[in-house]
């Protein structure tokens, strides 16, 4: 996630983004409903932004997103 959004993006809760405009992901993708997050990022992340690309992540970038969202999932 660093490499394809971190460029603009903040990927830490506690981070600001590089792009002042960009949103900070780790705030925005927490607040996702989890039982579609999976989902998005398999089809593609994309924006209305032209300067955004459509990133589609591979099974195990989602499954290690979503630990890093949520680290209390691994507990379980």
């Amino acid at each position: 996630m660093e490499h394809n959004c971190g460029r603009c993006h903040a990927v830490a809760a506690d981070a600001k983004s590089p792009l002042s405009k960009a949103p900070n992901l780790w705030g925005l993708l927490r607040t996702y409903p989890v039982e579609r997050l999976d989902v998005e990022l398999a089809e593609g992340v994309g924006s209305t932004h032209p300067a955004m690309p459509q990133v589609q992540f591979k099974d195990e970038d989602i499954t290690a997103i979503y630990y890093y969202l949520h680290p209390e999932a691994r507990e379980e």
